[in-house]
């Protein structure tokens, strides 16, 4: 084997720099030179900083510039004068290797003659990143460096790709390289950041390739090298690039698109799947209707969030979900650090065959939307082990919030009168939901209102629990000290009332009629109304209304205590399941006036906490805030109230669902592998013209026409291939078909 030495530039940022070589004196070979090039550090010098433990290596030799010499021409004195003749490995000082890479590294450059340079896969590198490509990512959750790159060695083909160019932070650099090319181009390339892709694309003219070494791992903390500077030395030393190489990027953004990195990313995926579900206490599936993070059909709503809290709270578990769309199922297994997805035609994927307790222990259906009602209850009861959470009432009505088209709130009987729909299809719609709620092993109702709906209308008993959400922060904030205060200075002719709406208020929420409302600045009594919108409101809101935009979770209680409201106003049209929005302003101490439909008007009427609205109409609105600003001594008793209320935080709503799940345990686990070679075919098997475009990135043009030649579906693949292929690709073709013999 060819003899190598190790380069490290270092400038400041001693830890990263001292972690750095401790893993490299760790890992490396007895017999290797690593030398260390301190360029002129302003923070000190490295050697002094390190330890005498690693100073005392024989292997280590530091050299301090005398001055700064800049990034590139500190990587060519290490390069072309302290490595002699060897072949180099240049490592940025922000890394962490890990066991064997020097070997795994040399056996890459080795594979074949014309190699210039190798760079190994890490966690951020974009075109050699994993798990995700092109992205910063952490490390997998439950891994340290030296367990995932075991991982990556394991499950690695050894393919070693050819890349359009190398990748800066690690680069094994062949010495007839480096004779050939002369080194980095300082000249040009001044402080740094773009002189390897230069030096890859020099290589690549004289005939030269860069491949990427897929079995071995290096974790790169990334964005240390440059600080302050980055910005504008990419921008400029970019520009350079495009100006001396024209096609570069061009051929990095094919490289993207083509993917054939594609199987090296899955294998990976998949080990991390077995890895992290061998070590979790429940495979489980999450159905519903869109997202739980990716808007696949409208913007992400309550039921998706509250799948979210879930998969990111219950760590004990690994979470996959599937959500549908017309013509395909997104399956996502949600792993620590990153989502693998799996898209699967639901022309050739059946329901049945995917639902499996081979595939997961415990299935946990949030919403139906999008499934064929008929099909899921079958392969739901097939499989046996499920619960079923009613976010909202489309189990019972297809239009989903119990509203006639009009906007009319349904009590489960206008179905054919109203809303068009066919008595026989209402009665088979009614009757799989009964099956399905029957077959759980429980239904989670979140307000016992819903329960009493369904059991109405459905007329059959369930195992069933009411499970309330939590709120970001409650008890384990501190942000209760506004609930218990009540003394408040009376509204009057000179002090308005302070009316809010919180959160998305969609039309179903109630938006036409807080349109109506916004429009009056004076109550009946001669008291001003003062309006806050804090959320989104989807009106053309007046002058005078208050909006404080939208808000994250975990500032919603100190921006509440900020406004200081005297009431919220919750007037949805249609009856709601729960509504967080009345526990948030709860929490922050403010009495509510609520819709008389739904869970709002269960939960006032037991709180005692605000008022229920008769009706549904501004006047009524009106009436109701009128009575509440002349009556206050009522108003002061009943936010008195809020301070018995028992709110739920969103880590105790969490506890309590990791206690659920691990009751429907199931004695016999689902057996991951089966799962894995499910889906193995969708995500490893690519077309014929894929395929063949792989080939071509890695044997070149001539090898593969060669191939192609010899296969049955020549015929089919090349119609393809000048169907899709990039034109040059496409003219380069034809030119070496015609000199083939």
């Amino acid at each position: 084997m060819n003899q190598v030495c190790i380069i490290i530039p270092v400038y400041n940022a001693f830890q990263q720099a001292q972690n750095c070589l401790e893993s490299v004196l760790k890992h490396s070979p007895a017999d290797i030179s690593v030398f260390v090039v301190d360029d002129c550090s302003n923070q000190g010098t490295f050697a002094e900083y390190l330890a005498n433990s690693i100073r005392a290596d024989s292997r280590l030799r530091i050299l301090r510039n005398q001055h700064n010499l800049g990034f590139v021409r500190s990587c060519n004195l290490g390069m072309l004068e302290l490595a002699g003749a060897h072949d180099v490995i240049l490592l940025n000082s922000d890394t962490v290797v890990s066991a064997g890479w020097v070997e795994k590294l040399q056996h890459a450059a080795l594979s074949r003659p014309d190699v210039a340079t190798v760079t190994p896969l890490t966690n951020n590198g974009t075109i050699c990143s994993v798990p995700r490509f092109c992205c910063d990512n952490e490390l997998p959750r439950g891994f340290s460096v030296d367990e995932f790159a075991a991982l990556v060695e394991e499950v690695s083909m050894k393919e070693y790709p050819t890349l359009p160019t190398c990748v800066g932070f690690c680069t094994y650099i062949r010495r007839e390289a480096l004779e050939r090319l002369g080194g980095f181009d300082a000249q040009a390339f001044g402080a740094g950041y773009g002189e390897e892709n230069d030096f890859s694309l020099r290589a690549q003219q004289a005939g030269m390739v860069d491949i990427l070494d897929d079995a071995t791992f290096i974790f790169h903390l990334g964005n240390c090298s440059f600080g302050e500077a980055q910005k504008e030395l990419s921008a400029r030393n970019s520009a350079l690039i495009r100006k001396r190489h024209p096609t570069y990027f061009d051929d990095v953004g094919r490289f993207c698109r083509e993917a054939p990195l594609y199987d090296i990313h899955s294998r990976i995926h998949y080990g991390i799947i077995r890895r992290w579900t061998a070590t979790s206490r429940l495979n489980m599936l999450h159905i519903l209707h869109n997202g739980p993070f990716a808007e696949r059909h409208h913007p992400l709503g309550g039921t998706e969030l509250h799948v979210q809290d879930i998969i990111k709270n219950t760590s004990q578990f690994t979470h996959w979900s599937l959500v549908p769309t017309e013509s395909c199922y997104y399956l996502t297994a949600h792993l620590p650090g990153f989502d693998r997805e799996f898209i699967l035609n639901r022309k050739s994927v059946w329901l049945l065959h995917l639902l499996k307790r081979d595939f997961f222990d415990l299935i946990h259906l949030h919403h139906a939307k999008g499934f064929n009602f008929g099909e899921l209850d079958d392969a739901l009861r097939a499989h046996g082990n499920y619960v079923v959470a009613l976010h909202d009432f489309y189990n019972i009505c297809p239009r989903v919030n119990m509203l006639t088209p009009t906007r009319k709130h349904c009590s489960g009987h206008e179905c054919t009168s109203a809303c068009s729909f066919g008595a026989e299809y209402i009665s088979e719609y009614r009757r799989i939901a009964a099956e399905l709620l029957a077959g759980a092993n429980e239904v989670i109702f979140f307000s016992q209102s819903t329960q009493d709906y369904f059991k109405r209308i459905l007329k059959r008993e369930f195992s069933s629990r009411i499970e309330p959400h939590g709120i970001f922060g409650g008890e384990d904030q501190d942000n209760r000290s506004t609930r218990v205060q009540v003394s408040r200075e009376a509204p009057s002719h000179v002090r308005a009332l302070k009316v809010g709406f919180l959160g998305f208020v969609p039309q179903h929420k109630g938006s036409l009629i807080i349109e109506k409302l916004l429009r009056q600045r004076i109550l009946p009594s001669g008291i001003p109304v003062e309006w806050h919108v804090i959320g989104t409101l989807f009106l053309q809101l007046p002058e005078h209304v208050v909006n404080h935009g939208t808000y994250s979770r975990d500032s919603l209680a100190g921006l509440l205590s900020k406004v200081d409201l005297d009431l919220s106003l919750i007037l949805s049209i249609c009856p709601e399941t729960y509504c967080l929005t009345l526990d948030e302003g709860w929490n922050a101490g403010i009495p509510a006036v609520v819709t008389p439909l739904g869970a709002p008007a269960e939960r006032v009427e037991r709180s005692g906490a605000g008022w229920v609205l008769p009706s549904l109409t501004p006047q009524a609105v009106l009436e109701k805030l009128d009575y509440v600003a002349t009556h206050w001594d009522e108003y002061t008793a009943r936010r008195r109230k809020i301070a018995a209320i028992e709110l739920i935080s969103l880590g105790g709503e969490m506890l309590s669902y990791e206690k659920f799940y691990c009751e429907h345990t199931p004695w016999s686990r689902a057996r991951i592998e089966s799962l894995i070679h499910f889906l193995e075919p969708a995500a490893l098997k690519a077309p014929p013209i894929i395929r063949f475009h792989r080939k071509i990135m890695r044997y070149g043009l001539n090898h593969s026409i060669r191939l192609l030649e010899r296969t049955q579906l020549r015929p089919v693949v090349e119609k393809l291939f000048y169907r899709v292929a990039p034109r040059r690709m496409v003219q380069n073709f034809k030119d070496i078909r015609t000199g083939l013999p």
